[in-house]
């Protein structure tokens, strides 16, 4: 791996044990710079993003690089053929720039994404190939009375709809809810009917988690905006999953640092409108039903 000083064309990797040390060096004295003087968090925090954590001698080689005949190249610097570990390196910066910037993600999410940006042991844990796809699929509301879920076959049918209208059928279904049997084959007050509003989301990952990859997505309008109707608590703030009369919320599936447990971070997906999912009980179910519009298959 080469190190080339864009001031003066040279190798600086082969000058000192340590190369980041000897870039702030040796940059400064090219260009007549104190160096104590500027921090490197500055004018050199690129280069000392992408290669900091490795600090390593020249000619040193780690177990699992392999080197490419890539460049990764600055402002102040050149990188010929960069191991796998810079490249990797290089990947999680670019996600957590890119998620720092959005306004799709929320406030406390990006104040998040800084503090790992800034601490080398929780970037070496931070899976950015995970956060990249969530964050792809994060965006602001479309329509606030539509939702998505995906149900299985099972399920479609013994919601007892009509596709396209709001009346039920069968003596099952004599209120005409589309959730009734959802919550009637469930022997728990606090299981959640979970929707989102995002159609991309469901397509991906489902529900409520990632693991829901098989089934009929269906899109619900309502007469009203759900989040208008009903007063939402975060799904793991302390109490919320063992308390049946409130609406859950939560953004699983989009991009997210941790739970969404905080009164306030349900103020940022309000505020922001962004994408959420809903987690409804069977004590919701009547009023649920009251805006219900109609249901039909994506297709």
């Amino acid at each position: 791996m080469g190190l080339f000083c864009k001031e003066c064309k040279k190798d600086i990797s082969k000058d000192t044990k340590f190369i980041v040390m000897t870039m702030k060096l040796h940059v400064f004295t090219c260009r007549g710079k104190d160096v104590e003087s500027t921090s490197p968090k500055g004018v050199f925090q690129e280069f000392f993003t992408t290669l900091d954590p490795f600090q390593r001698q020249p000619g040193e080689k780690h177990s699992n690089d392999a080197v490419s005949s890539s460049v990764i190249s600055g402002e102040y610097y050149t990188i010929e053929n960069p191991s796998k570990k810079d490249l990797e390196y290089r990947s999680q910066r670019e996600v957590l720039s890119k998620g720092m910037k959005s306004s799709k993600v929320r406030p406390s999410v990006q104040r998040q994404l800084a503090n790992i940006y800034e601490k080398d042991n929780l970037l070496r844990e931070f899976d950015h190939r995970n956060f990249e796809k969530r964050l792809d699929i994060s965006e602001f509301v479309a329509d606030p009375k539509v939702y998505y879920r995906k149900v299985s076959q099972g399920e479609w049918e013994a919601m007892g709809v009509e596709e396209g209208k709001g009346k039920g059928k069968g003596k099952e279904k004599e209120k005409g809810s589309p959730f009734a049997a959802a919550f009637k084959n469930t022997d728990t007050e606090n299981y959640r009917y979970w929707m989102s509003s995002s159609l991309a989301k469901v397509k991906a990952f489902g529900n409520a988690n990632s693991s829901d990859q098989e089934g009929i997505i269906l899109k619900f309008t309502f007469d009203r905006p759900p989040i208008d109707v009903f007063s939402l608590k975060a799904h793991q703030e302390r109490g919320v999953q063992n308390t049946p009369d409130v609406v859950a919320i939560h953004r699983e599936g989009f991009a997210e640092i941790g739970p969404v447990n905080e009164p306030e971070h349900v103020e940022e997906i309000l505020r922001d409108k962004l994408d959420h999912n809903l987690g409804f009980t069977k004590s919701q179910e009547a009023a649920l039903y009251k805006i219900f519009g109609k249901v039909e298959k994506v297709v």
